[in-house]
């Protein structure tokens, strides 16, 4: 009887905990659905976002190597200017006007504005220089009986433009002083431009900002290279200072020159801001310089989508790609919304995952929370038919131990 009470225990804990088992199954695959559920969407929003970063950093690096491409082109005209003067002795007014018109400037060279040459003026021989630029007639038989330096002023030495192309438009840059030029927003970072360049003979650049007023302002920048005499050494600062007879230049517009750069499409989405840096040797520099803004593209007039407010710098894409520019250090800073970037479709993924994942979790927790709950009642049924049975055995059992009377038990078919 021991033995019987046994087994039936030990057949109840089985059945026991096959009815926990199967209980607890669909907690636990819920319980790690939904956590999977919300990591695989965040992988994928993850990767999304990854690869339109590296699409918006190509997009960056394309356009600040197109505008670099740019900027050294510009640099290179100016070495090809140089050589004309290293190669003949006196280059005069109507050559320099022919070659740089052989240059094609406005169909090869977008945002270019005008190339000139300023020569190097110290003060005893300032009357002879005016009056001989007074009496050129190589281009203009009246000559240029109104040229004088300017600003007005007496200095130690001057920068002044003597020959500037295309003219037309600019003819107000003519005799103009670069040392002390007022369209420059400090005129002596200029000058000490100029003193450097002629003292390295490296192409250098102010990054001074000429702002000029052409029905609108325009905002120009400028680069300058040193032209020295023919034929005399120039291996050590005293020889250069000696040989030096001006400077040939280059001014482009920004504005031009970014547009040509960035399409329209960009423009509705990126933002680009110009800075500069500063001299690639800090010791080339007069004084103290801080990053200086040169260009933001919200002056085209195209405000990006969606722009970003400061206090959601997270919220956009953010390329910085610095570029060594006429001995200086420029800095393109590229910014976009990621919303922008990514796209609509590309932005819908994560929730598709994380929607289909808590669907699918939802479903097979259904599913095994039904079949779960059939099999309990089902072991339930069974342990309550199988209780039953063996209190009918026990009794009938008890029942024939004790009776005095033969009990005789039949089968259907009437066989003892």
């Amino acid at each position: 009887m021991m033995t019987g009470t046994m087994i039936v225990m030990g057949k109840s804990r089985t059945a026991v905990r096959g009815i926990f088992r199967s209980a607890v199954l669909p907690w636990i695959v819920l319980a790690i659905g939904i956590p999977a559920s919300f990591f695989l969407s965040s992988l994928i929003q993850d990767s999304v976002e990854d690869v339109a970063r590296l699409r918006f950093e190509r997009e960056a690096r394309d356009v600040g190597s197109t505008i670099e491409d740019r900027l050294r082109s510009y640099g290179d005209v100016l070495y090809a200017l140089r050589a004309l003067f290293a190669g003949e002795g006196q280059v005069e007014r109507m050559r320099f006007h022919r070659f740089i018109q052989s240059l094609d400037l406005e169909n090869r060279y977008p945002g270019f504005i005008s190339l000139n040459y300023a020569a190097h003026v110290r003060a005893k021989d300032k009357a002879r220089f005016e009056e001989a630029v007074r009496r050129d007639t190589s281009i203009h038989p009246q000559g240029y009986p109104q040229f004088a330096i300017k600003p007005k002023g007496e200095r130690s030495e001057y920068f002044v433009i003597v020959y500037l192309e295309p003219m037309a438009n600019y003819e107000f840059a003519l005799g103009l002083d670069l040392s002390a030029n007022p369209m420059a927003e400090k005129p002596e970072q200029v000058a000490n431009a100029l003193r450097n360049g002629r003292d390295s003979g490296k192409l250098l650049s102010s990054a001074q900002l000429l702002r000029v007023n052409r029905g609108k302002e325009v905002i120009y920048l400028a680069m300058r290279l040193a032209v020295y005499q023919k034929g005399m050494p120039i291996g050590t600062v005293e020889e250069r200072r000696a040989a030096y007879l001006g400077s040939v230049g280059a001014g482009f517009d920004v504005e031009s020159l970014m547009r040509g750069a960035l399409n329209e499409d960009m423009l509705r989405y990126m933002r680009l801001r110009l800075f500069d840096i500063g001299p690639v040797h800090k010791s080339d520099s007069g004084s103290g310089e801080v990053k200086r803004l040169l260009f933001d593209s919200r002056q085209l007039g195209s405000e990006p989508q969606a722009r970003p407010t400061d206090d959601a710098a997270d919220a956009s894409f953010v390329q910085v790609v610095p570029v060594e520019i006429a001995n200086r250090i420029w800095e393109f800073e590229f910014n976009a919304p990621k919303k922008v970037v990514i796209g609509r479709l590309d932005a819908l993924w994560p929730r598709w995952v994380l929607a289909g994942g808590l669907l699918l979790t939802l479903l097979l927790f259904g599913v095994l929370y039904s079949l779960s709950s059939s099999r309990n009642r089902a072991l339930a049924l069974a342990a309550r038919m199988t209780k039953d049975l063996r209190e009918s055995e026990e009794r009938f059992r008890l029942i024939a131990e004790n009776a005095s009377d033969l009990i005789t038990v039949l089968d259907p078919q009437g066989r003892r």
